[in-house]
């Protein structure tokens, strides 16, 4: 719980905020398939997948070799064992070499007005019961 606390926290943030993490194999369904997620320890991957749904923009990694030069690929959409996620639907389905000023480019020439805009506390998007700010101090 501390954990998610922190997390919606930093979401609160005026600013962007990048977390990273490993990634670890999760089982999807019944079925066996398999997926990557965060590798944040608590409840059998649930804590780690509602961690990752406070996101806006999620990229799974993948070093590839391309004529004998490495690749860094970022997956920004579902594809095989990645889950990754685009709400500005900017980066979908995958860039390759991305640094971190290039891809706040892509997003913003695809959403101008998305920096403008006031951001939604992280505890009013998220689903559930939570002691509202004025009682947490008392």
């Amino acid at each position: 719980n501390m954990l998610d606390q922190m997390v919606l926290k930093f979401c609160d943030l005026p600013m962007n905020v990048m977390f990273t993490s490993h990634i670890v194999d999760s089982l999807e369904d019944d079925e066996g398939d398999t997926y990557y997620q965060a590798a944040i320890h608590g409840q059998k991957g649930a804590l780690a997948n509602m961690i990752m749904g406070y996101m806006t923009v999620i990229g799974m990694g993948q070093l590839l070799t391309k004529d004998g030069t490495d690749v860094r690929r970022l997956w920004f959409s579902h594809r095989n064992k990645f889950r990754g996620k685009d709400r500005f639907d900017a980066l979908v389905p995958y860039k390759d070499n991305l640094t971190v000023p290039r891809m706040m480019e892509i997003i913003g020439k695809a959403t101008p007005a998305a920096s403008a805009a006031p951001k939604t506390p992280a505890a009013a998007r998220r689903k559930g019961t939570r002691r509202p700010a004025s009682a947490a101090t008392r």
